[in-house]
Parts: C-alpha cells; sequence; structure tokens
C-alpha cells in the first residue's frame, strides 16, 4: 500500500444497536405487502440496497451488515419472519460494535405474527421447515373470540408504540424527527383546530 493510499483510506464506520434496528426497520419497508410471504431467497432478490442504505452505511456495507445477522439466525424462514425475529433477539444486535444514546422503539408486530411467536416457543420438537405449515393449521383450529384476542392485543401493542414513538421524537432536533418519520414511514395525526363561530347561545328557560 503507497503512502498516498494510507493517506486516503477511511476508517469503516461503526454499527450501534440503534443503527442495526434502522437497518432493520429499513429493510422491512422495502418488502411490499404482497411478497411479505415470499422465501428468504426470492423475498432476498427484491431487497433494493439503495434505498435501504442510510449515512453513514454504503448500501454495500448495509447488505454486509445483514448478511452477518443472517448467519446467526435460523434459515429456513421467509424474510419478513428473519427480520422480526432480528428485531426481536437481543442477543444479535450484540453484532453492534457500538452503543447509541438512545434506541427507538420496534414497531409492533400483528396478531398473527404475536401467535406465531408465542407458538413457537412449544415447537423445539418440530422441524423448522414445517413451522409455517403449523403455524397456518392451528391459526385456523382457533376459534373468532380466540383471535379477536390476539387483534386486541396488537392494538393495545399500537396504541404503547405510539406513545413510546413521541417520547423518543422528543429527543431529536427538527430535522432528525422528519428523517424518523420518513424512514419509518409513520404519519403523526395532527390535532384538529377549534373553531369558534360566534358568541354561544344562552339556554332557553
Amino acid at each position: 500500500m503507497t503512502d498516498t493510499e494510507m493517506e486516503t483510506e477511511e476508517p469503516a464506520a461503526v454499527w450501534t444497536k440503534a443503527d442495526v434496528r434502522k437497518l432493520l426497520s429499513a429493510m422491512k419497508s422495502q418488502i411490499p405487502q404482497k411478497e411479505a410471504m415470499y422465501s428468504y431467497a426470492r423475498g432476498l432478490k427484491t431487497m433494493n440496497w439503495e434505498e435501504v442504505a442510510f449515512l453513514p452505511f454504503s448500501p454495500q456495507a448495509c447488505k454486509q451488515k445483514w448478511n452477518d445477522i443472517f448467519k446467526k439466525m435460523r434459515k429456513v424462514r421467509t424474510l419478513t419472519e428473519l427480520i422480526v425475529e432480528a428485531e426481536d433477539d437481543f442477543s444479535l444486535l450484540e453484532l453492534a460494535t457500538g452503543d447509541g444514546a438512545s434506541q427507538p422503539p420496534k414497531p409492533p408486530i400483528s396478531g398473527y405474527n404475536l401467535f406465531c411467536k408465542e407458538m413457537t416457543n412449544s415447537m423445539k420438537h418440530i422441524p423448522a421447515s414445517k413451522y409455517l405449515k403449523v403455524w397456518s393449521q392451528h391459526w385456523r383450529n382457533l376459534s373468532q373470540k380466540q383471535k379477536d384476542g390476539y387483534s386486541s392485543r396488537c392494538r393495545q401493542l399500537k396504541i404503547q408504540y405510539a406513545a413510546d414513538v413521541k417520547e423518543y421524537l422528543k429527543q431529536l432536533t427538527e430535522k432528525e424527527q422528519q428523517q424518523y418519520l420518513i424512514t419509518n414511514n409513520i404519519k403523526i395525526a395532527k390535532r384538529p383546530k377549534v373553531k369558534f363561530t360566534g358568541e354561544p347561545k344562552m339556554p332557553s328557560r
């Protein structure tokens, strides 16, 4: 390596836990709903790393970080399921070599994914390749009341997530808030303005 090359070479950016979470969130947002249950190999082909990448990491660096995470995970899953597992498994975040000041809240999972996550704990004896089939069969066997229970829990998670997002945004600058909302496809409802049309009417006696 020449002296010139040594002078121009820049150190690799350090991945913090917040960066890993941001990467996973960006990847998940790139998966169209109709492709959510594609196999891993097929789903990964649709991933646009140019859209996933964020500073200071290049598309190639983001792809490589995902490959590092993927090596520690079970392989026979859909891409969507793998990303959700990575978000929930804090041991995978140990791949981050730095530590951010704060971490953004995790988006809530759906009622069905909540059901699958709970079932997984009792499926150690079942090959991972059969997970999707088992989940689907057990879900169909649930009563409507049981399914509504998972939907209700999902709504509570969404309410808590909305509150956590508002708290997290207080730590950011206005520019950072806008970037976070755009990256995570979050819309904050604006409070309706109260209009006064005139003096209130006196009650009739």
